[in-house]
């Protein structure tokens, strides 16, 4: 017991001691930043690490409905009604729809909506309009689009572009990927 006591107070006195120097408050201004020192050699390579989420796909989830060969009438003023299941209710409320038309023989080229064209034909005493073209948006709710039309007896694709609110909002995408 008496050479656990002695190393007690031995080992009491030493943590004064420590302390005591520790705790100097004495210190001196800091020093100047010292130089450079030599750059190390490289690390080996790291592992490779998981690949992660792929992500959703560059569209923004726009989607494209088409409607191919939809015969309207000569001469006929109509209402067309197409069933878009694809158009929900976050796109109504949020989002935007577009729509094009395009006639199904020269499908060259894609005609935003409202189109409306004059067909004139030159005759020996003037030029006369033979036909006129229209056809516009007439309605749209959660499933389903409605077009009004004037035009002559043609076959015609339409198009409709159904961008989401998030998209809408972003501007993530190209309106000219989609036609």
């Amino acid at each position: 017991m008496k050479t656990l006591l002695s190393k007690m107070k031995y080992l009491a006195l030493a943590l004064v001691v420590v302390l005591a120097f520790s705790c100097s408050a004495e210190d001196g201004a800091p020093g100047e930043q010292g130089p450079q020192g030599v750059q190390g050699p490289q690390g080996p390579q790291g592992e490779k690490g998981e690949k992660g989420d792929p992500g959703d796909s560059g569209s923004g989830s726009v989607k494209t409905v088409l409607f191919e060969d939809q015969l309207l009438q000569s001469g006929e003023t109509g209402v067309i009604e197409f069933n878009v299941p694809q158009l929900t209710q976050d796109i109504f409320d949020n989002g935007l729809v577009y729509a094009y038309i395009s006639e199904s023989e020269n499908n060259s080229s894609w005609s935003p909506l409202p189109f409306s064209l004059l067909e004139e034909v030159s005759t020996p005493t003037g030029t006369t309009v033979t036909s006129t073209i229209v056809v516009e948006i007439l309605t749209i709710e959660v499933g389903k689009v409605s077009l009004f039309y004037l035009l002559n007896d043609a076959s015609w694709d339409v198009k409709f572009v159904l961008v989401p609110g998030a998209a809408a909002e972003a501007s993530s995408f190209d309106i000219n990927d989609f036609l």
